[in-house]
Parts: C-alpha cells; structure tokens; sequence
C-alpha cells in the first residue's frame, strides 16, 4: 500500500537530478551513480514510506513525497549540505496532519482487524503478537 510514495518519492528526486545534470551540461552516467546511492535505495523504501509517518490518502502521500524530494534536492544541491534526505524528512513529516485533514483517507492497519490493546501477557514494552 505504501509503494506509491516510494516511487513518487524516487521519481521525483531522480526528475530533479535529471534537471541538473541537462543544465549543467554533466554526463548522463552521472544519474546512474545516484542510484548507486546507498542512503537513497535505503531513505527511499524504508524510511520515506513508513506507514505510521505518511498521509492516509494517496493524494496526500505523493505530495508529501514530492515536497520530500524537492526539499532534500534543495538541501543538497542548492545549500550544498550533506543529510538532505534525512531533514527533509524531519522537517517535512509533521505536515502529515495538514495532508490527513485536507485530504482523508483510511488509516493504515498492520493487520486487517487487530486492535492496539496490549496483552496482559507480553512483557512491557512489546506490542501484541497475532494470533
């Protein structure tokens, strides 16, 4: 379910890449070495698309993903520093609450059913194991 925002997410940051290198007139291997970037395969399908961070709806979550990729793109290439990825996602995550409250959607369930009640059993700390 969360797919979307990882290729949203890639498609726009690498969108942008492609930009500057055509304006900068740089080689187009240059674009595939982003990709070889391990923190971006990493930031991409673990970190920008975890469900309990992200936007209910679809809407929602492409454009958070495409605010993310443009604010990282920012932080790197235009106030050249380094973790643009990383504070993008800082700064950015907490405009999960505008993008649920313009554009509503079905919150995201681990499992289909289960409740957040926690078993009198687990040790602290732990959430419930399923059935």
């Amino acid at each position: 379910r969360t797919a979307d925002v990882s290729l949203a997410f890639l498609a726009s940051f690498l969108g942008l890449c492609a930009l500057r290198i055509a304006w900068l007139g740089q080689r187009w291997a240059v674009l595939g070495h982003r990709l070889d970037d391990a923190s971006l395969i990493l930031f991409t399908f673990f970190m920008v698309s975890d469900p309990r961070t992200i936007p209910d709806s679809r809407r929602g979550r492409v454009v958070l993903a495409s605010l993310t990729a443009l604010a990282a793109f920012a932080w790197q290439f235009g106030l050249y520093r380094q973790n643009g990825l990383f504070y993008a996602l800082f700064l950015l995550t907490p405009t999960t609450a505008l993008w649920d409250r313009l554009w509503p959607g079905a919150p995201h369930r681990w499992v289909p059913g289960e409740t957040h009640e926690k078993d009198p059993a687990a040790p602290a700390g732990l959430s419930p194991s399923p059935a």
